[in-house]
């Protein structure tokens, strides 16, 4: 970027420029213009710094504070960018038709700040990659399936052909999303309705015309009813009397034990999934009353997930209504 000094001695070559060679009678008028713009210039970038400096400690803050935590990692945090910086490039690329990386450089930065700024994309994408992470130590500690567990398993072996085609939709998606995770890629398909809305705004606003014409197109081609997500609550509502095994990590895999538990409690499904984090224990186990789990059935979850936590006891055989009260008392709902 050019400094400030480097800005400086163009505007003054270029204002001698023209009093050399222009009309003499120009000159006042082109000084003043190039000090307006020298003035709005100076002005946005203190503007700027001025908020960078004010997020510096609120940052820091939450950072250092939670340091030792899973959820707000340096995986973590990196994770989530890497999302962000995946869904922005993969529009920017879309929109260039085959554009070069350095061309399509500017434009990407660009629009990775936007999508930054979006609380709600942002605590989104979050959520997913405590999902994946959750899911790959399940595998490795307990040796939890995160693409075929056994409930998913046997609904595609099904012999009804409905259930059967739904199942097998979602581990097609399962195995996208975990290998996503992996790259640290996303779809803007894979986004929830309001979410994908506010990204193609910002991907048109940021880059114009061609942006445009992308952003019709993956309107025109989205289809919610497809997404993992939405397969995921399919197959949980398909399961009849076979739904509480849903509510099993080790029958379910964790992405449709949060999607069944979120279902029965009321909750948003991306809230339950940071309930699974460490820390969070007493409100997992509030989230398993509200759903109806007996008190062994949740301590068994907990000890799936966090074998070497203490366990809330005193959070488990609470009633639904208890559980909900404790839960809004903690801001929880």
């Amino acid at each position: 970027m050019m400094s400030q000094a480097s800005a400086r001695v163009r505007w003054a070559n270029a204002s001698l420029t023209t009093h050399r060679y222009g009309d003499p009678m120009n000159f006042a008028g082109a000084q003043s213009a190039t000090a307006d713009a020298a003035d709005s210039l100076l002005r946005a970038n203190l503007a700027h710094g001025e908020a960078v400096l004010a997020s510096i400690r609120p940052v820091l803050r939450r950072l250092v504070a939670n340091a030792d935590h899973a959820m707000f990692s340096e995986e973590a945090v990196a994770r989530t960018r890497g999302l962000i910086e995946s869904l922005a490039w993969r529009l920017v690329r879309q929109a260039g038709g085959g554009m070069a990386d350095a061309a399509a450089l500017a434009p990407a930065e660009a629009l990775i700040g936007a999508l930054a700024a979006q609380p709600d994309l942002l605590a989104h994408c979050h959520a997913l990659v405590v999902e994946g992470q959750l899911g790959e130590r399940l595998e490795r500690e307990a040796r939890i399936d995160p693409v075929l567990p056994p409930l998913l398993q046997a609904q595609i072996t099904s012999a009804a052909a409905d259930p059967a085609a739904i199942a097998m939709a979602l581990f097609a998606a399962q195995a996208r999303f975990v290998q996503g995770f992996r790259r640290m890629e996303i779809t803007p398909g894979e986004l929830p309705a309001d979410l994908l809305h506010g990204v193609l705004a910002a991907f048109v606003q940021t880059c114009g015309s061609e942006a445009e014409r992308v952003a019709g197109e993956i309107r025109a081609e989205f289809d919610e009813a497809r997404s993992r997500l939405a397969l995921l609550g399919r197959v949980a509502l398909g399961l009849g009397d076979s739904f509480d095994l849903a509510l099993e990590p080790d029958q379910a895999g964790i992405a449709l034990f949060v999607t069944a538990l979120a279902l029965m409690a009321g909750q948003e499904r991306d809230a339950v999934v940071l309930a699974t984090t460490d820390g969070q224990q007493a409100r997992l186990a509030l989230l398993m009353a509200i759903a109806g789990l007996a008190p062994a059935a949740a301590e068994a979850v907990l000890l799936k997930l966090h074998p070497d936590a203490t366990i809330p006891r005193h959070c488990l055989g609470v009633s639904r209504e208890q559980a909900e009260t404790l839960l809004m008392a903690g801001g929880g709902a």
